[in-house]
């Protein structure tokens, strides 16, 4: 019986297309894990259907990447597909039964997976932390809302921003890249967008090698930029090596061409902006994403400014506020 997979299967596990028999099987392990009971991908509202009819794809998926004959007849007919719809399903009655519609490759990705730098955790992230878990409840929520209007309608470049520095839109940001890398297995890349003074990557992340500006100033291509995050599904874009033109670049042609890029080869790309105020930068990023996130500091922010910087953006982007560090009582004056 014929049936239709939005991601062929190398795609669906995860891995690339010269994955070792240990990389199948680890990926296949991570990403059963995903949709059994019990697992996280329940904040991402999927029906039991929906649960049951994943898994078992993957169960498909690994008994014919584990086997060498079947691997073989479906990498065959992966070769042959030819462009159907404009869409990049794969009809598996035309690979295994010789019928059906055929269906086009995937795009190449900017770099097979497995040729990604390597970054790693210097410090531990708040979804991760047992004493923050109140904080990475409502981290998930917020994950899996995102989710969910990417099912809905599409949108993948998402914004985080707020009215002025050190609202913690850096840290939201980058634990929401992580929960929707891991628990909900997406393929995700997080980008630091702040070139003027960039401070979520290097509290909480090492990675070595050019970032954001390099690519910027034609000094770097862009899959020179990203690295791995310990195999978690997580990629990461440093902003770089910041000088006094820093500043102007996100301004540049050069920032579509790197959002485009992004876009065409990753499930999400989450972009740590930099504030609204008072920074005319996300007046220019805002532009190129689909949605934006917008974070206040409870307790903190005048609501005046919280106001003035809403209006500022995109409505028709604007998915919702985060409120950081919100108590019961609050200040009336205040976010």
């Amino acid at each position: 019986m014929s049936f239709f997979l939005k991601k062929n299967y190398y795609e669906a596990l995860g891995v690339s297309f010269d994955a070792s028999q240990e990389d199948i099987d680890q990926a296949f392990e991570r990403a059963k894990s995903l949709f059994s009971e019990g697992s996280e991908a329940a904040y991402s509202l999927y029906s039991e259907d929906e649960r049951q009819g994943r898994l078992e794809t993957l169960e498909e998926a690994y008994k014919t990447l584990s086997n060498r004959d079947r691997k073989k007849e479906y990498d065959e007919a992966l070769a042959k597909a030819t462009p159907h719809d404009g869409t990049y399903e794969v009809d598996l009655g035309y690979i295994f039964a010789g019928q059906g519609n055929a269906a086009p490759l995937p795009p190449e990705p900017v770099r097979p997976a497995r040729g990604y730098r390597k970054a790693v955790f210097t410090k531990q992230i708040s979804v991760l932390d047992k004493s923050e878990a109140v904080a990475a409840e409502q981290l998930k929520l917020l994950s899996s809302k995102l989710e969910l209007a990417n099912r809905k309608t599409g949108q993948k470049v998402i914004a985080f921003t707020s009215a002025l520095k050190g609202e913690g839109k850096s840290v939201i940001s980058l634990n929401t890249a992580f929960i929707l890398a891991t628990a909900f297995g997406k393929n995700v890349v997080f980008v630091e967008c702040d070139l003027r003074k960039p401070s979520s990557l290097q509290e909480y992340i090492s990675a070595d090698g050019p970032g954001l500006s390099e690519v910027l100033k034609g000094e770097a291509k862009l899959d020179e930029t990203i690295c791995s995050l310990e195999d978690t599904g997580l990629h990461i874009i440093k902003a770089g090596a910041y000088n006094e033109n820093s500043a102007d670049l996100i301004g540049t042609a050069g920032t579509f061409e790197v959002i485009r890029g992004l876009k065409q080869n990753f499930d999400f790309v989450l972009l740590d902006c930099p504030p609204v105020i008072p920074l005319a930068d996300m007046s220019i990023i805002e532009k190129l994403v689909d949605g934006i996130v917008f974070i206040v500091r409870a307790g903190e922010t005048a609501k005046e400014l919280v106001k003035n910087s809403v209006e500022s953006l995109e409505k028709k982007k604007f998915i919702g506020a985060v409120l950081n560090g919100a108590e019961t009582k609050l200040d009336k004056y205040y976010y």
